[in-house]
């Protein structure tokens, strides 16, 4: 039914609402239905969104308002819409190019879903040029309602092109097509070190290119040789890139290690803005290293196979003179060969016979086309191949000479006469072939020349020049018989020539030897002779020589010996030779030796006999044919107690006839005795023998017994029982020698020998009465003799004591030969058991029966027989048993325990269990010895293996074959051994042993390893495609790993393991692995995975082990550097230990961010801060200290961008310019880095350098270098000195560099040229003045500067002719000039302004615009340096720009690199281009300033045209980029970097290269801390951990054992080298990817540095001399010689204590490397030694110390006031007996003695010298003069001196020459000696009558303090000169006379009269020269200076310019007080 309401409703939109419906029956009843209802809606549903290319809930993107994709058969869309009544029933999508459009889809219902996909389109691609097609999706919704909404359009869409993977090409090369570069694909390459790739085509129109890397690998898209990485990608310059990406191409290079023949292939991987990898591979190329090989396989000559033979080394010959032929072969295994060649020389390698021609695919010659060379000159043939890299072989063959003659013919030598035998030697030499050689040579024998009928010719190679026939034909050499060698030679082609033997005789039988005989060793000596002759005898009859022949002789040292003479009926004898041995024919002791011809005797002297027994001598005689015979002599014993030496063996007399000596007898009837006298080699002539007893009877006498019987016995004796006797024997040998012995005695015994038991079979203890074996019998026994006695008894029962057993078997005990039917007696010694075996019994019929005898010490004898046993009974068990029992047992305190299978052929007697812990020796035994049996027979426990059993003894358990025991206490994880024993009648058993162990416990749980790390809190696997797990550490110590159960998980988060995904269900492993690969798996990045490891040991029990969340980990991370050492900042060379090695390097978390950010300064938003100084100051230092220049604050400004400007211009008041500088005092430069600057250089109006300088010298100062730019032609070279002396300041021609710095500026300026440095500079404000230092108040007026015109480029002119620089400081407080005038307002500088001048350590940038050379504009650049103080001279290098600085921004860098040698490098990039080099830069300070400043080029100041516009140019500086600070370590190498995840661990190894750890394996050495920076992270991350902060590890690798040095191999020798040693650091990320790097590696140096020697010098007398004692007390010097042949010394400390090795005066101090130091500061004492101490130390950190002997204080001279002297005159007369003076005539010699100064150990040193006046400081007539210079003459001893004919004798020994000590002039003793020219020695010494002469002698202590002694003075005076003494205030005067003619008749006289003697007593004497007097020459040879005050006129006239003329000769020769 249907009901419609009638009437007109108000329903509410939004109501719902619903039917009732009532149904009533006929009987009244009725029913209630209501409908579900229904909404009112009458709204369309509002449409909110449409969005593209993502599902719902995602944000849309749009690229300029379009959303771009690449599918063109759908579009993938979401939408939303809206109805609060009746909701959404469907959307309807429809697709079109209009907005609104449905032309290319219709609308199509897209059902309830907010998003879906529009299929079945065919979308065109968008095209930029016509903007066309774009693509619109309208969406539609449809209510419950079924309303439909308004349409929502949704943003255009643009349909692009796919992603494209482009194409990789291996190889750099490249082509041009079509004026296109375009690569070009190589397949092989000969690097090995570097992979190159090119790849292109790579586009993403949609998201654009975002990244690329790239990998090597030995397989397509493999990664095994370079895992992926983005470095040495280089992209191509492209722009409006596809998805404005990066470029689509470009070049991939790596230094990779490649192997040969190995094809690798590039696999780029790009990565687009999505996420998207485009791969594409190359096709390969493989390394070609190797050359072709070229093979020479023929010559045309026969050699052997092998190309070796056919080599350069190897020589060849032919016949043929017609032609050459060669055949050969080219292979290349690696890539292709392009080109080969042949050619033929006389040399290898050369063509002189035939051209090198292209011999490419060709392999031989033709025949005829080559035709070799003759003469004997080698054809060889070279050949080249080219391969397809470019390698070039060489193969050269052996020589191929041409030889067409045959040998020349030797000489062959055979013996004349040979023996009749089978072989026959001969020689042969001198054959010869001057072309080839001797190829071989065929040997024949035969009965004539050329005949080989007796030898066939046999073929010996060239070498052989002997041969040795056998095997001769026709029965050998037959006696009698005569035959010819023949000797055929061939060459190498086969031609040969012949020689013939002489003929050769044959002997064949050997001499007839006679007979040998020794003689006596007693010599016969006839006294009557005066010489002693011995007495010869020889023997011609047999008998003659036996009865010379002795059987002994007392000699130790020789044997006489003599023979028949031999005989040969065919030839003479010719040689006999004896020898002597210890066997017959033997020649142990002397080899076969010579004896004369005419003597058949001989004494062979010189044996050593004295350990020998018996010696032979053999005789051998040897006829002419060559065959010898021996005859041997019956020898000769060498007798040692004949001569009264002990014996060599022992000799001894036994009482009894045993094998040993007896004590006790039992028979009293009988006494017997045995003896051994051999231990004397000489035989036994005659024995004789008694019996005594011990009271002194004689029971026997001497008996002599028969020849050679050695024992005796008397049975008619009667003894006494208890009585003791003993025997005496004497012996006489050949010699006649007689010796006695006596035994130790016997005793008479009687009691009888205790009997025991004896039982059969081999169980001790047991008794057996069957036995399987019928093969052997036995039995053991015990209580016999002293073992039944008791202890009590035991004392007095020593004769019970056994000496042996005797044992026997028989079938009847009854009767006594039976009881040995079987076996008869045999002695077993004292063992208590034996077995018979190897018998034949008689198997189950009868009984057999074991008697033991033994035997007592007193020869008391009992026998025992056994009770019987049965043979053929029992055997080995049939069946050995089996134990049941479970091999795990859970109980620990039951088990059950079962056995069967048990069975032997004899019945189970019983059975045996135990249980035992010691498996190892429980399996030892046997069963056995487990049988152990007491008395009655009853099984016992041995004690022996008792505690075997320790858990439950064995037990006899009878018959039964189950225990169960419940009283056990095992322990958990024991294992126990079951032991079961069965045991048959017949004694025989078995043994069966089963283990079991304890386990109650389950598994123990290890460890799960996924990635790297086993404890990792996150886990990571490096692949998506599939995941690798191991585990270890999980055991059962008791029952064992039985299998291992592996599955893989999704998961939803890292935190939560709980809710998973199964991905991979549990597999089963097997329990021998520990490891497995989930493979084909599809991994996600940021999708946390689990793993779950179920293990479950033998006992059933398992452990389940859940891993940590797994990540994927797709990225490497980044290496870094590392340096060796423990700082970072300084790289270590080298290290001396051998057990560790250290290193540290540097950690950024943070993969993104800059490692090393610089400072940056002078840019927009940047600050200067408080370290940025201006500079207010005048002049430049170091260029000219007066230039005319002034820097204030003012010219320096800053702009709101923050450019630096500053502004130099002219200055209108004054005649200079105005500047500005600005620098920045912490640039940090002392540690290098990159220094870069934008500048705008100033122009050339005021002639401005910009520059920029590291500055190291004063702050607040502007310093420079003055570049010589040659505006007056600075590039020539070619300067003449005199052309250019206006340079040089007219007093100073010797101007340095220095010099030329500090004056420079007045060659071209307006300032005063100095004056010398005698005058004083002083510069005013207005004028300048010269004011000479002598003449202070004069005053001249300055010379102008236009005065001085130079036309000289100076700079250059000082570079050509200035000195080495100096290398000591310059002295400032010396200068010739000082500033003067007003103080600077706010003078930045305040020092002493003298320094200006001074050259400091400086590196600095110039720039110069238009600057005018030659009358061009150019523009230069300068990089220059200098030294401090010039210890260097300047270097600059002058850069011609190619642009003008001053019209555009530029950027200039400064790299200041430092090397590990700390050599300093500048190298100066030009906007990014290289352009200047230098090395050697001076090393620069922590305190080096970086200035910026323009000053005036040469001083130039411009005139003013006007005022108020003055010339001036600006520089502009802006963004300045500084290196890091100093403590930044950034700035020392480039830290470790994480990848996708962090570094989970640092591992370090060691290699002996870079990036290996074939030294020391990696390990782990670093944990780093996990920044939080993703979701997962927050699992083990520390939150104190910054991503952000670089942190500095030092690593240890210690442990390790490192060589010094290692052996390789160079030039095929093996070397000794220094063994480099690299640390290799690897960051390893979780899972096991890897960034690793090396250090550069250390040098292990284990020897410390050698100091060799090191000494005191005493500065005030010497700085060189080793000294142990000074005489100055405010310092102390020493010296030393130390070096380091491996790490060279790096430094030395040095200190001073009053001890050896004390520092307690001064504490160690640093002296650099200098080996000369001095503390110039101390307060020392006198007479205290002071030690110095010396630590050198190496660049590995070993140190040695030395302490020196010390040095003394010695402040204090020797006293020699007590001390006198004594004047010699040694051929004249001496006069004493003026006070002061000694008069002496001798005018040719000098001398004195001396006493040494007493009780002085410090003096050490005595020096003489002699002058002509006391000394310079005193009042002489004439100046000092030496005659002899101070020379040592004694040591600490008095002594003497004196000259002798011009030597000085000092004591008795003449020591030194006159001529010898006169100083030499060194340029003319160098000439001397360069022109060959000997020294000679005048030693010419005469001194002038009246000669006053001052001897010194001076007392040294080691101080080197002296004190003069007192020495007169020695006139002298001849004999007959009048010497008068005057007294105080008198007057004398005499007369002198010629001789006494005149004084007699007193006339021809010269009168002599003095004044008042004012002073004391005096002496005067006085003389008349004669002719000779005037005519001698007056000197001393050891003088320089001595001009003698006699001279002859007739001599000298000449040496004046006016003539000497009416002077007088014969006045006195002098007067003078004394």
């Amino acid at each position: 039914m249907t009901w419609t309401s009638m009437e007109t409703l108000s329903l509410r939109v939004g109501g719902h609402y619903s039917v009732r419906v009532s149904a009533v029956n006929g009987a009244g009843l009725s029913t209630v239905h209501d409908t579900d209802g229904v909404i009112v809606d009458p709204t369309p549903p509002l449409m909110r969104a449409v969005f593209v290319g993502v599902l719902s809930g995602e944000s849309e993107e749009r690229f300029d308002g379009y959303v771009v994709q690449t599918d063109p058969s759908g579009i993938q869309a979401a939408w939303l819409a809206t109805d609060p009544e009746s909701g959404i029933l469907a959307y309807w999508a429809a697709v079109g190019t209009s907005p609104g459009g449905v032309d290319v889809s219709d609308y199509r219902n897209m059902g309830i879903k907010k998003d879906g996909y529009i299929n079945g389109l065919e979308l065109s691609l968008y095209d930029e040029g016509t903007n066309q097609p774009i693509y619109y999706v309208s969406v539609k919704a449809e209510n419950g309602a079924g309303e439909m909404s308004p349409t929502k359009v949704s943003s255009p869409i643009k349909v692009l092109q796919g992603d494209i993977a482009g194409i990789v090409e291996d190889g750099p090369e490249t082509e041009i097509v079509n004026s296109d570069i375009v690569s070009v694909d190589v397949d092989y390459q000969k690097e090995d070190s570097v992979v190159t790739a090119q790849f292109g085509g790579f586009e993403s129109q949609v998201h654009g290119i975002a990244h690329y890397e790239w990998a090597v690998g030995t397989q397509p898209r493999m990664d095994d040789i370079q895992p992926y990485t983005n470095a040495g990608i280089v992209l191509s310059g492209d722009h409006d890139n596809p998805g404005e990406g990066l470029s689509g191409s470009g070049k991939a290079q790596s230094l990779l290690p490649l192997e040969g023949s190995i094809t690798y292939f590039v696999t780029v991987r790009a990565i687009t803005g999505a996420g998207n990898v485009l791969d594409s591979t190359s096709d390969g190329f493989t390394v070609d290293v190797t050359p072709p090989v070229i093979t020479i396989d023929s010559l045309g000559v026969i050699v052997d196979n092998t190309t070796t033979s056919l080599d350069v080394s190897s020589s060849h010959y032919q016949e043929s003179v017609d032609t050459l032929t060669a055949e050969w072969s080219v292979t290349e295994e690696e890539s292709l060969v392009v080109y080969s060649t042949f050619s033929y020389g006389s040399i290898p390698g050369s063509n002189d016979i035939y051209n090198t021609t292209d011999s490419t695919g060709i392999s031989s010659i033709a025949n005829g086309m080559v035709s070799p060379i003759m003469d004997g000159k080698p054809n060889i043939l070279t050949l080249r191949s080219l391969n397809k890299v470019g390698l070039w072989t060489e193969s050269i063959s052996g020589s191929v000479t041409v030889d067409n003659s045959p040998p020349m013919a030797g000489v062959v030598t055979c013996p004349m006469n040979s023996l009749a035998t089978n072989e026959l030697t001969c020689s042969w030499d001198k054959f010869y072939d001057g072309e080839s050689y001797i190829d071989h040579y065929q040997f024949g024998i035969g009965l004539s020349e050329g005949d080989d009928s007796v030898f066939p010719f046999m073929d010996l190679s060239a070498d052989v020049t002997n041969y040795r026939a056998r095997g001769l034909l026709g029965g050998g050499l037959q006696h009698q018989g005569t035959y010819y060698a023949t000797v055929i030679a061939y060459n190498a082609v086969g031609l040969n020539s012949r020689a013939f033997s002489a003929a050769i005789a044959i002997d064949g039988t050997p001499p007839i030897p006679g007979k040998v005989v020794e003689l006596s060793s007693m010599d016969v000596v006839d006294a009557s002779l005066d010489e002693p002759v011995e007495d010869i005898r020889t023997c011609i009859t047999d008998e003659e020589c036996d009865e010379l022949d002795v059987t002994c002789q007392k000699s130790l040292t020789q044997i006489s010996v003599t023979w028949q003479p031999f005989t040969d009926p065919e030839t003479d004898i010719v040689r006999y030779q004896v020898a002597v041995g210890t066997s017959p024919g033997g020649v142990q002791l002397r080899d076969f030796q010579d004896v004369a011809m005419d003597t058949t005797y001989t004494v062979i002297k010189g044996l050593d006999l004295m350990s020998v027994k018996e010696a032979y001598v053999t005789v051998k005689g040897t006829n002419g044919a060559g065959m010898s015979t021996t005859a041997v002599s019956d020898g000769v014993f060498i007798s040692r107690v004949s001569q009264g030496l002990p014996a060599l063996g022992r000799n001894y007399v036994w009482d009894g006839s045993s094998t040993q000596d007896l004590d006790y007898q039992e028979n009293s009837e009988m006494l017997s005795g045995q003896w051994d006298f051999s231990g004397d080699p000489c035989p036994i002539h005659t024995y004789e023998w008694s019996i005594m007893g011990f009271d002194g009877t004689v029971i026997q006498p001497m008996t002599e017994v028969p020849l050679a019987q050695n024992f005796g016995m008397n049975d008619e004796v009667s003894l006494s029982d208890g009585e003791s006797y003993y025997l005496v024997v004497r012996a006489t040998n050949h010699l006649g020698y007689t010796q006695s012995l006596r035994s130790d005695g016997i005793t008479v015994q009687k009691e009888p020998l205790l009997p025991g038991q004896v039982r059969d079979g081999d169980v001790l203890g047991f008794d057996i009465n069957f036995q399987p074996s019928v093969t052997m019998l036995s039995a053991n026994w015990d209580g016999f003799g002293y073992d039944a006695l008791s202890p009590g008894a035991a004392r007095d029962g020593r004769h019970q004591i056994i000496d042996h057993y005797e044992v026997a078997a028989g079938t009847d005990r009854r009767f006594p030969m039976k009881r040995t039917d079987v076996h008869p007696f045999i002695d077993v010694g004292r063992n208590k058991s034996h077995t018979f075996t190897d018998l034949q019994l008689q198997p189950r019929s009868l009984t057999y029966y074991i008697t033991v005898r033994a035997f007592s010490v007193s020869t008391a004898m009992t026998e025992v027989t056994s009770n019987g046993l049965k043979v053929g009974y029992g055997g080995k068990a049939v069946s050995l048993g089996m134990v049941t029992v479970s091999r795990f047992v859970s109980s620990l305190s039951e088990m059950t325990v079962s056995w069967a299978d048990f069975e032997f052929t004899m019945p189970v007697m019983f059975y045996q269990w135990g249980l035992g812990t010691d498996e190892n020796s429980l399996s030892m035994l046997t069963c056995n010895q487990l049988q152990n049996f007491n008395s009655k027979g009853e099984v016992v426990n041995d004690p022996e293996f008792t505690h075997l059993f320790d858990m439950h003894e064995l037990t006899n358990v009878g018959m039964d074959t189950l225990v169960t025991p419940s009283d056990l206490n095992l322990e958990q994880g024991q294992s126990y051994t079951v032991v079961v024993i069965a045991t048959d009648e017949a004694a025989q058993c078995s043994l069966v042993t089963a283990p079991i162990t304890v386990d109650t416990t389950p598994p123990e749980e290890g460890t799960l390893q996924i990635g790297a790390f086993w404890n990792a809190s996150i886990m990571y696997a490096s692949k998506p495609e599939e995941l690798e797990v191991s585990w270890f550490g999980y055991m059962d110590d008791v029952s064992g790993i039985a299998y291992y159960e592996l599955a893989l998980f999704e998961g939803v988060s890292c935190q939560d393991s709980t809710q998973v995904n199964v991905i991979q269900d549990f597999i089963q492993i097997s329990a021998n692995l520990s490891d497995y690969v989930f493979l084909d798996q599809n991994l996600q990045v940021d999708v946390a995975y689990y793993v779950h490891l179920r293990v479950s040991n033998n006992a059933g029990l398992s452990v389940t082990t859940v891993s940590p969340p797994v990540l994927v980990d797709l990225v490497d991370p980044v290496s870094g550097t590392v340096k060796d050492g423990r700082d970072y900042q300084t790289d270590r060379m080298y290290q001396s230990t051998t057990t560790s090695m250290e290193g540290v390097f540097l950690h950024l978390p943070d993969p993104d961010i800059d490692p090393c950010p610089s400072r940056e300064f002078l840019s927009s938003g940047t600050s200067v801060g408080t370290d940025w100084l201006t500079v207010v100051d005048t002049g430049i230092w170091s260029v000219n200290p007066n230039q005319r220049i002034l820097f204030t604050k003012d010219k320096v400004s800053h702009s709101s961008d923050g450019v630096l400007g500053i502004t130099m211009i002219r200055d209108v008041n004054e005649e200079r310019v105005n500047s500005g500088a600005y620098y920045y005092t912490k640039p940090d430069v002392h540690i290098g880095g990159n220094y870069q600057v934008d500048i705008l250089a100033a122009d050339s109006m005021v002639h401005g350098v910009t520059s920029m300088v590291f500055w190291d010298g004063p702050s607040g100062v502007v310093g420079d270098f003055n570049a010589p730019l040659g505006e007056m032609s600075w590039e020539d070279k070619i300067i003449e000195t005199h052309e250019c002396a206006c340079c040089v300041r007219p007093d100073d021609v010797s101007m340095t560099t220095e010099s030329y710095d500090e004056f420079s500026s007045y060659n071209d300026s307006s300032t005063e040229m100095p004056s010398n440095s005698s005058s004083t500079l002083v510069l005013s404000n207005n004028s300048s003045t010269v004011v000479p230092s002598n003449s202070p108040n004069t005053t001249e007026t300055a010379t102008s500067a236009t005065d001085i015109v130079c036309e000289c480029n100076c700079t250059a002119y000082f570079m050509e002719t200035t000195k080495a620089p100096s290398t000591t400081p310059m002295d400032v407080t010396d200068q010739s000039w000082k500033v003067i005038g007003d103080e600077l307002p706010g003078k930045t500088y305040t020092g002493d302004e003298s320094k200006k001048g001074y050259a400091y350590t400086a590196l600095g940038l110039q720039l110069h615009s238009g600057v005018v050379i030659n009358g061009e504009r150019k523009h230069y650049g300068v990089l220059w340096y200098r030294h401090n103080n010039d210890t260097s001279p300047p270097s600059y290098e002058i850069i011609e720009l190619t642009f003008d600085p001053s019209q555009a921004w530029h950027t200039y860098t400064v790299q200041i690199s430092i090397d590990a040698q700390d050599d300093w490098t500048a190298e100066l990039l030009i906007d990014g281009v290289p352009v200047s080099v230098m090395a050697d830069i001076p090393h620069l300070s922590e305190n080096t300033k970086l200035m910026m400043t323009v000053w005036n080029r040469q001083d130039y100041v411009p005139d003013i045209t006007d005022i108020f516009n003055p010339p001036y140019s600006k520089a502009s500086f802006r963004n300045l980029k500084l290196p890091p600070t100093a403590d930044n370590l950034c700035r020392f190498g480039l830290p470790f970097r994480s990848g996708d995840n962090n570094v989970e661990a640092f591992f370090a190894g060691i290699g002996s290269s870079r990036l290996l750890d074939d030294v020391v394996p990696f390990r782990q050495v670093v944990t780093p801390c996990i920044p939080c920076v993703k979701s997962c992270d927050m699992i083990n991350c520390d939150r104190d951990c910054s991503s952000t902060h670089t942190t500095q590890y030092h690593v240890i690798v210690d442990n390790i054992d490192l060589t010094p040095e290692v052996t390789v191999e160079q030039d095929g020798v093996n070397q000794t080298v220094p063994a480099t040693y690299y640390l290799t650091i690897k960051a390893i990320t979780g899972s096991g990817r890897a960034g690793i790097a090396s250090s550069d590696g250390v040098l292990v140096d284990t020897t410390p540095p050698i100091i060799v020697e090191i000494f005191h010098v005493d500065i005030d007398w010497s700085d060189t001399e080793p000294t142990e004692y000074q005489r100055i007390n405010t310092s102390i010097a020493v010296r030393w010689d130390a070096y380091d042949l491996g790490s060279q010394v790096k430094e030395f400390f040095w200190a001073i204590g009053t001890s050896p090795g004390g520092d307690d005066t001064q504490e160690f101090i640093s002296n650099g490397m200098e080996m000369f130091a001095i503390n110039n500061n101390l307060e020392l004492e006198d007479g205290v030694k002071y030690y110095a101490t010396l630590r050198a130390i190496n660049n590995a950190g070993l140190e040695t110390s030395m302490s020196t002997t010390g040095v003394a204080v010695v402040l204090e001279a020797p006293d020699a006031s007590n001390s006198n002297t004594t004047s010699l005159c040694l051929h004249g007369n001496l006069r004493t007996d003026v006070p002061g003076v000694d008069i002496c005539s001798d005018q040719n010699t000098i001398g004195m003695t001396w006493e040494a100064i007493p009780d002085d150990h410090l003096v050490d040193q005595y020096y003489y010298s002699l002058t002509t006046s006391v000394s310079s400081d005193e009042e002489s007539v004439f100046a000092t003069q030496t005659l002899i210079p101070k020379v040592q003459v004694s040591y600490n001893t008095s002594g003497s001196l004196h000259l002798e004919d011009g030597i000085l004798v000092i004591g008795e020994t003449p020591s030194a020459n006159l001529s010898a000590m006169r100083p030499r002039d060194e340029e003319e003793e160098r000439q001397r000696l360069e022109n060959g020219e000997e020294d000679v020695y005048t030693n010419k010494f005469k001194m002038e009558p009246g000669r006053l002469l001052f001897g010194h002698l001076e007392a040294c202590n080691k101080g080197h303090r002296c004190s003069e002694y007192k020495v007169n003075k020695v006139a002298v005076i001849r004999e007959g000169d009048e010497i008068v003494t005057l007294a105080k205030d008198s007057e004398t005067s005499f007369k002198l006379y010629k001789n006494d003619e005149d004084k007699n008749e007193d006339k021809s006289f010269v009168s002599v009269a003095t004044n008042t003697v004012q002073s004391g007593e005096s002496m005067l004497a006085a003389g008349l020269l004669t002719e000779d007097d005037m005519s001698q020459e007056y000197t001393s040879d050891a003088s320089v200076d001595f001009k003698p005050f006699i001279a002859n006129p007739a001599n000298t006239m000449h040496s004046t310019s006016r003539p000497l003329k009416h002077r007088e000769i014969g006045r006195a020769s002098c007067r003078e007080r004394v």
